[in-house]
């Protein structure tokens, strides 16, 4: 009996932990319970307040013509300040809105956009997250100016192509290249790291939406630069922008050992119809890997002369690789005329027929 009884408040102890577990946990499923109900209610009072923006905005691209001022705005900007007030959130909501609109809305009515921006002093918002010590708020307050147009100096971006975070050096970089209006490409030099294809991606989209890019150094990033990607990049921007006095440089890049880099140097010669060097390409094809024969054929192609032409003819003819043949036949088919193709079709024997068939 008297260990019976020493045994006792152990049993109650184990009952009490047991009950204390159980009470945790139950309290634990309560609250991920709740905030799972707190985050479906918000997302759908977000959503709700999304699509009512939406309507606002909507109601605004029906002018026919956009005035210069931003008086035109009227009630339905009204509305909107309303709508957001000073509230955080939901003015973070409506620049993200007109970002998304911005993206998918073509024409003039980009500036209404713009002009509900400014209006609303929603810029200040985004200036006030670039100048945060959080990285995130600082990628996204560069990113908002940057779709957004408001344009900043070149000294409040360029602290931050240096910073320690990637997120933050990207957004920069792209702002740079926006609104700079000595140098825009100047934040090259100071690449260390690795340019990235989302960058290179936004990069272009940027050029293309702007009027041009004037006075730039392409030739000489490509030929004295250390950083593979920015010498990749510039090739690219050489191509895109036309850039013809930087054919030389990227003429030096074809006896590089990097494969990929040299690739990328061949197709832009053909995009910048550099006829120069022509013979080089010819000359240097039967040494290269298959990743820099198809681009020979391309940009020969592209340069279309009559020399580079019956080279890739030769090559479809006497090619032993199929693969090599097929992207001779498309170089043909893409370059020649209709009726010189036409004609080069019916010279040539059923088998290569066929494969110009199925290219």
């Amino acid at each position: 009996m008297e260990k019976m009884y020493k045994q006792v408040p152990f049993i109650v102890v184990i009952e009490i932990a047991a009950l204390c577990i159980l009470l945790t946990a139950f309290a634990l499923v309560c609250i991920v319970i709740s905030v799972r109900y707190r985050y479906q209610r918000d997302e759908k009072f977000k959503a709700s307040l999304a699509e009512i923006i939406d309507n606002l905005i909507l109601e605004l691209i029906v002018v026919e013509e956009i005035p210069k001022d931003i008086e035109y705005l009227g009630d339905s900007v009204a509305d909107l300040r309303a709508l957001v007030g000073n509230v955080k959130w939901k003015r973070q909501i409506l620049i993200e809105k007109l970002i998304e609109l911005q993206w998918n809305i073509a024409g003039a009515n980009r500036k209404i956009m713009v002009d509900i921006y400014l209006s609303l002093e929603l810029f200040k918002d985004s200036l006030k997250k670039i100048s945060s010590t959080v990285w995130y708020n600082r990628m996204q307050g560069l990113q908002e100016v940057t779709y957004m147009d408001y344009a900043i100096t070149d000294l409040d971006i360029l602290q931050f192509t240096l910073n320690s975070n990637a997120d933050v050096r990207s957004a920069a970089r792209c702002a740079y290249l926006k609104f700079s209006k000595n140098d825009s490409f100047r934040f090259l030099d100071e690449v260390q790291d690795t340019l990235t294809v989302v960058e290179l991606i936004e990069f272009f989209r940027i050029i293309n939406n702007s009027n041009g890019f004037g006075n730039s150094n392409f030739a000489n990033w490509i030929r004295y630069s250390r950083n593979k990607t920015v010498v990749s990049c510039c090739i690219r921007f050489a191509a895109y922008c036309n850039e013809v006095n930087a054919i030389e440089s990227i003429r030096g890049v074809l006896g590089g050992n990097d494969h990929g880099l040299r690739a990328e140097a061949i197709n832009a010669l053909g995009r910048l119809k550099a006829v120069s060097v022509e013979d080089e390409l010819i000359a240097i094809y039967g040494s290269q890997p298959i990743e820099c024969q198809k681009e020979i054929l391309f940009a020969l192609g592209m340069i279309g002369s009559a020399t580079g032409i019956e080279f890739v003819k030769s090559e479809f003819l006497n090619a032993k690789l199929f693969e090599v043949k097929r992207i001779a036949g498309r170089v043909l088919a893409r370059f020649l005329t209709k009726p010189k193709f036409e004609k080069f079709q019916s010279s040539i024997g059923i088998e290569h027929q066929h494969i110009l068939k199925i290219i």
